[in-house]
């Protein structure tokens, strides 16, 4: 990676953040060269350029005085979750099972199978001792393989999730 591949406005944020640093410190030592600003008034002019270099980086060089937002977080935009793009907690490229086959194919499921990811998280949070985790896992792995892995349709999967997130939500009270 050279410099050329960076984005403009992050090259832009590592050099105002170096004008910055050398303004603040009054100098910067980089191998064999040094570079000294001894006068207050020459430091607090570094340090301006600096601050200037950080906003343009960070808004934008091209939206800068059009007071639009841009930067790397703006230069793509951020897509809108919606039905279509629910996936669940695991990765549907390496489903194993009928069950986790119908959870990939149906937003409900997906959406039930977050919700339960969602609650064993915040119950595992919830614990205090390894011993106390490990025992959740162990439920948990249980419950994937004996109860939702056992299920042959989607009601039976729907009913299976809901109970456990009640489980979940219960237990860590």
């Amino acid at each position: 990676m050279s410099l050329k591949d960076l984005d403009p406005n992050i090259l832009l944020i590592l050099i105002g953040s170096l004008f910055v640093l050398i303004g603040a410190s009054g100098k910067i030592f980089i191998e064999k060269f040094s570079v000294v600003v001894a006068s207050a008034g020459s430091r607090i002019l570094v340090v301006v350029i600096g601050l200037v270099m950080l906003g343009i980086g960070v808004v934008g060089p091209g939206k800068f005085f059009s007071g639009q937002i841009a930067g790397p977080a703006a230069s793509k935009p951020v897509p809108q979750p919606d039905s279509a793009q629910i996936r669940p907690s695991f990765d549907c490229a390496r489903v194993t099972s009928k069950a986790e086959q119908m959870v990939c194919s149906s937003q409900e499921l997906a959406v039930l199978d977050l919700s339960v990811a969602n609650a064993y998280r915040d119950a595992m949070a919830r614990l205090h001792t390894d011993y106390e985790r490990r025992q959740l896992k162990a439920a948990q792995l249980f419950w994937l393989q004996e109860v939702r892995g056992k299920c042959q349709d989607a009601a039976c999967l729907k009913e299976a999730y809901e109970v456990r997130e009640r489980q979940l939500r219960e237990a860590s009270h």
